[in-house]
């Protein structure tokens, strides 16, 4: 990975472009991706699809993420992505939609990004002990960088739990056979 751009190895497809774009097709096979710059690890995917189109001229990145869908294991995700980058920084936007069914929640830590705060992140990596995950929905919509006079960005996780063992504080018991949403 260079500079935050993915690590992607190991998958299947076609890459294509010209001066101003570039486009990668994911055709069905596995897949190894990576963001190091944002994420403690990195991923293996049994089967990967979907395209990722870049747009670039001088002062501006465009990215379109569409029909992606991954599986490893009893885990589905489907989703797209959409970032639009023009010189300052100030006005970079980025959307996310992703939806996922059968992950485990020993699963789901791998994908905290290094950005949450070292308390979130700590309580949330110790306390998820056991359960999966279904129905779950990921939104994200707003800037990059969020400044005083941006809007909020939008931001929307639910999911429904299944047998779930979580441990919300050390001096309480561990609440056992959680389901719902």
């Amino acid at each position: 990975a260079y500079k935050g751009v993915p690590e992607l190895d190991e998958f299947r497809g076609w890459v294509r472009g010209d001066q101003k774009s570039l486009r990668i097709d994911i055709d069905d096979g596995p897949l190894h991706l990576g963001f190091p710059d944002q994420f403690g690890h990195t991923w293996d995917y049994n089967a990967a699809s979907g395209s990722v189109t870049f747009w670039f001229e001088p002062g501006y990145l465009g990215l379109r993420g569409h029909d992606l869908v991954v599986s490893y294991g009893d885990t589905r995700a489907i989703g797209g992505l959409a970032f639009s980058g023009p010189r300052d920084p100030t006005e970079r936007r980025l959307a996310i939609l992703g939806v996922v069914d059968g992950m485990h929640f020993v699963d789901a830590k791998k994908y905290l990004p290094k950005t949450l705060s070292l308390t979130l992140g700590s309580w949330l990596r110790s306390s998820l002990v056991a359960g999966r995950l279904d129905e779950g929905v990921f939104v994200y919509h707003g800037h990059n960088r969020v400044h005083r006079d941006s809007p909020v960005p939008r931001v929307e996780l639910t999911a429904r739990v299944t047998d779930g063992e979580v441990s919300y504080h050390p001096d309480w018991p561990i609440a056992e056979a959680v389901d719902g949403r």
